[in-house]
């Protein structure tokens, strides 16, 4: 993927603009690196499907009835946090498209700080004690910083590397999922932003997706049934990008 230099007109390629190759060190392990690659590649690839939907009246009806679920943070970390402006912009202008507020994006998180304290929360001192049943909790910032990462700068939490903000949902049954949810439109943070207009079909959709306990356990299947089979899928490619 190529582009121009808005200020010196020189070629430039996508690496470039993400820093890419500073991740990269011949020392360690490129595991975080290619984390890194792969988790903007799918930041880009959610943003080019929902902007080809938005092009056409019947795909804008689609997204209003289509919940797009990610795995992982709403996020944009470390160099390839400089996407997260245009993708703030991006569902803004699309959301704009649609009846305000209705597009639902989301994602499932299933380890890290936030899953950590709220899984000790709802333990301690009995289960449902402190998160009842049916409950749904959207954390602001002095939540957050006060009680699950400490504040080390003046800047909100997720200022500059979210897109969606933290929903934590105990369900009917005791299952505890955490979510990401975007919420296009608002202005940052969005932690201290009133309550998205999706939050309803959020809560409904991770329920039956199975996100937490069953982390994403039907997609799983789904994905398990659907897939190429290796060697027929390395053939394919092959083909495809075989010289003519």
């Amino acid at each position: 993927m190529r582009s121009q230099c808005h200020d010196c007109g020189i070629e430039i390629l996508l690496s470039d603009a993400l820093r890419a190759q500073e991740i990269f060190s011949d020392e360690e392990p490129c595991g975080d690196a290619h984390g890194r690659i792969r988790q903007a590649f799918e930041i880009l690839c959610l943003v080019n499907l929902l902007r080809g939907l938005a092009r056409t009246e019947n795909g804008r009806t689609a997204l209003c009835r289509i919940a797009f679920v990610l795995d992982g943070p709403l996020a944009a970390f470390s160099t390839i946090a400089v996407l997260q402006p245009g993708v703030l912009g991006e569902l803004h202008r699309i959301d704009r498209l649609l009846s305000p507020g209705r597009l639902l994006v989301m994602s499932a998180v299933k380890t890290g700080t936030f899953v950590q304290h709220f899984s000790e929360l709802d333990e301690a001192p009995a289960p449902d004690s402190r998160i009842p049943r049916g409950t749904a909790f959207l954390p602001d910032d002095d939540y957050i910083r006060e009680n699950i990462i400490a504040r080390t700068t003046d800047q909100p939490w997720g200022q500059i590397t979210y897109f969606g903000r933290p929903l934590v949902v105990k369900t009917r049954d005791g299952q505890r999922l955490f979510l990401n949810l975007a919420q296009p439109g608002a202005e940052l943070p969005l932690t201290n932003q009133p309550r998205p207009a999706v939050l309803n079909e959020a809560i409904a959709t991770a329920d039956r997706l199975g996100v937490g306990l069953h982390e994403f356990l039907p997609l799983r299947r789904a994905h398990a049934k659907a897939a190429i089979p290796l060697r027929i899928g390395t053939a394919i490619i092959e083909s495809l990008a075989r010289p003519r």
